[in-house]
């Protein structure tokens, strides 16, 4: 298998589950997105870096983009597309997932609750569901996954072993 970077062409036959994130160091809220689709063909759609780190310039990865390939598919996701941030930050929210249904057509999507999307990050889980409810697509958004009384992500994950903090942050992931 191989990370697709281009769907332009793309066309899945079968209905699939796709799920929508970042997915950088495959972390405990990233496998609850993951596990949100078990029933479907799984697509997990990311970016090579996170779009944060391409817009700051603090391009501080978790995972190599062949790591993050890797992991997907370990954790049961049949593909990943993975496209470079920069040839997508220019697609408007519907224009996106216009996208995403023309190649994968989704019976499902799933995302964490704090799922942003789309030029200047204007799509976010509202639009989301308004979309799926538009096209009769299910739509699942996890919750926030709790560690030790804190909301769990990356950017926390990253901060604690910028502070040394190993052994907290691999009880996150």
């Amino acid at each position: 298998m191989k990370i697709i970077t281009d769907i332009s062409s793309y066309k899945q036959d079968t209905p699939t589950g796709v799920a929508l994130g970042t997915f950088d160091g495959m972390h405990m809220g990233h496998r609850a997105v993951i596990d949100g689709l078990i029933e479907y063909n799984r697509i997990a759609v990311t970016f090579e870096k996170p779009p944060k780190s391409v817009i700051s310039g603090n391009e501080e990865l978790l995972m190599t983009p062949e790591d993050k390939y890797k992991s997907l598919l370990s954790y049961g996701v049949n593909e990943v597309f993975m496209p470079k941030f920069q040839e997508m930050r220019d697609l408007s929210p519907s224009d996106f997932l216009d996208m995403l249904l023309k190649a994968y057509n989704p019976s499902a999507i799933a995302c964490g609750f704090n799922y942003r999307f789309g030029k200047d990050a204007f799509g976010d889980t509202k639009f989301l569901s308004n979309y799926c409810d538009e096209k009769g697509i299910k739509l699942f958004v996890s919750d926030a996954v709790m560690y030790d009384g804190e909301v769990v992500s990356s950017s926390k994950i990253r901060d604690m072993i910028t502070a040394g903090k190993i052994e907290d942050a691999n009880k996150q992931i």
